[in-house]
């Protein structure tokens, strides 16, 4: 765990590694790092060794219905 990283969209974030010894489902294999808000721990993104963006969240937001949207 690292603290004070930046996430995928250079916002300050902690950083946890995830090394996959053997190939995913997808095939995938080696090192990601999942990216948490440190105030909320919300998840932020992530990112693979070779630079490709996994994910990243821009907004999130609260709705008291189903399909509805922020």
């Amino acid at each position: 765990m690292s603290a004070g990283v930046k996430d995928p969209l250079g916002r300050t974030a902690i950083g946890v590694s995830v090394t996959y010894a053997e190939k995913t489902s997808s095939g995938w294999q080696g090192k990601q790092e999942i990216f948490f808000d440190p105030e909320s721990y919300a998840c932020l993104g992530q990112i693979r060794d070779d630079g490709e963006i996994v994910s990243a969240r821009a907004a999130w937001g609260v709705v008291s219905r189903p399909g509805g949207r922020p």
